[in-house]
């Protein structure tokens, strides 16, 4: 049997974007992140999160510091996320690991033998998810107005992927 994932952007999307984290103080979880994300991982999703960190190749901060703030984040969750990919290039260094390229994806769906079809990404910008249309999954944006988050944003997640999974399951797709 395959596994069925929720693969997740980090900045913007689990926490607060600060433009290049650079200190543990600013690890901030998104309103509703921690409820959404326990219900779809009892709703039987591993959650794998997916983040680009070009602020380690342009010397911002170390892979050390990126572990360590993946452990707080994961504390902060409950200990709910299963696995971090991380792609530490620039966007210059043209990698195949750098979203919207699906490097990242391929690594954590070998590793953890996801089948892709039946999984979603979740993400705050449009390079999160457009690696969906490469491997036929479902996706959907996190929602903001202007620069602040929606409150309901992670409400609203979890009933458009519930409510999609009763239908695949129940009447097909």
């Amino acid at each position: 049997m395959r596994n069925r994932a929720i693969f997740l952007d980090r900045d913007g999307t689990i926490i607060y974007e600060r433009n290049y984290l650079s200190r543990i103080a600013e690890i901030k979880l998104l309103p509703g992140t921690k409820k959404a994300l326990t219900l779809l991982k009892s709703s039987g999703f591993l959650l794998i999160v997916l983040t680009n960190q070009s602020g380690i190749a342009r010397g911002f901060f170390d892979k050390k510091f990126v572990k360590t703030t993946h452990q707080i984040i994961n504390r902060k969750l409950g200990g709910i996320i299963d696995d971090f990919f991380v792609c530490p290039h620039s966007p210059d260094a043209h990698c195949s690991c750098r979203k919207p390229k699906n490097g990242l994806l391929r690594a954590a769906a070998k590793r953890w033998r996801i089948n892709l079809s039946s999984s979603w990404i979740v993400g705050d910008k449009l390079s999160d998810i457009m690696i969906r249309n490469k491997d036929g999954m479902s996706s959907i944006l996190i929602g903001k107005n202007g620069s602040h988050y929606c409150s309901d944003s992670w409400n609203r997640i979890v009933k458009t992927i519930m409510k999609t999974e009763y239908r695949r399951q129940y009447v097909g797709r």
